[in-house]
């Protein structure tokens, strides 16, 4: 099955304006399975993002930046959370990280 990956261009798209938002579990009948590197990168008014079972990987960078994020839910479906995926997440205070990842890299959480 081809993956189907969350691109960065979903932020400049949307011109800044998402605060909130749900990653669909399928996009165009594919399962979602990554995050990419750098999708929701600068998206200074995201708040929120949930994040669907079929995920098992969030890229490096993925939520680079996001100043205003302080809720996000990682399904136990992750196994991997990449480099700087939340760094600058400043209001963030808190996140829990499922059993299931089994490899989280350096800086992943910002420090």
């Amino acid at each position: 099955m081809r993956k189907q990956i969350i691109k960065s261009a979903i932020c400049s798209a949307m011109a800044g304006m998402m605060v909130a938002g749900n990653i669909p579990e399928e996009i165009n009948g594919k399962k979602v399975k990554v995050i990419k590197k750098g999708a929701f990168k600068n998206c200074d008014r995201l708040t929120k993002i949930e994040i669907p079972n079929s995920v098992t990987s969030i890229g490096e960078g993925a939520f680079y930046d996001c100043s205003s994020l302080t809720e996000i839910a990682i399904p136990s479906s992750v196994a991997r959370i990449g480099s700087c995926a939340f760094v600058n997440c400043n209001s963030l205070k808190e996140i829990t990280i499922p059993s299931s990842v089994t490899n989280i890299d350096e800086k992943a959480l910002g420090f």
